[in-house]
């Protein structure tokens, strides 16, 4: 039986994240999804509709944190890819020349002013999530109740 992989990001996985997935899971099916993920509730519920075993989420960590502590209790695996930033150009790169597509990816980032760089970003390895903890301090004093037109608990 094969392990069901579920890679939630709008880029397709790398050749060299595939193989590491092989030789971690050895046989294995994967499903990409690419679409909005609304909440980690909704994921939870995917994910057990379709019946995966292991997720590979690239989406905001306060997403994935509430996820692992579901998916901890469901007995579904998350992993993270680590990606290392080996290269920044202020041009597109050119595959086989500034970088190696089975190894490494590239993120387009555009700056407040317009000015765009690529940043080359190279696959390290997988790490299981076990939890995300995010230590939090307020910054300023805000009080909801002044701001017009809008009810404690609602936000913009």
């Amino acid at each position: 039986m094969s392990v069901r992989i579920l890679w939630t990001s709008r880029h397709k996985p790398l050749k060299a994240q595939l193989e590491e997935l092989a030789r971690i899971y050895g046989e294995y099916e994967l499903k990409q999804y690419s679409g909005f993920v609304p909440n980690a509730e909704w994921l939870v519920e995917y994910v057990k509709k379709h019946g995966f075993d292991v997720v590979v989420p690239v989406l905001p960590l306060t997403i994935i944190a509430e996820f692992v502590q579901h998916a901890n209790r469901e007995g579904v695996t998350v992993l993270w890819a680590e990606m290392k930033q080996v290269k920044m150009t202020y041009s597109p790169p050119v595959p086989g020349r500034d970088y190696n597509p089975e190894w490494e990816t590239v993120v387009m980032t555009r700056d407040s002013n317009g000015v765009e760089t690529w940043k080359v970003m190279r696959f390290v390895k997988f790490h299981r999530i076990l939890g995300v903890e995010l230590k939090l301090e307020p910054v300023g004093n805000i009080n909801i109740q002044k701001i017009p037109n809008m009810k404690q608990g609602e936000t913009s």
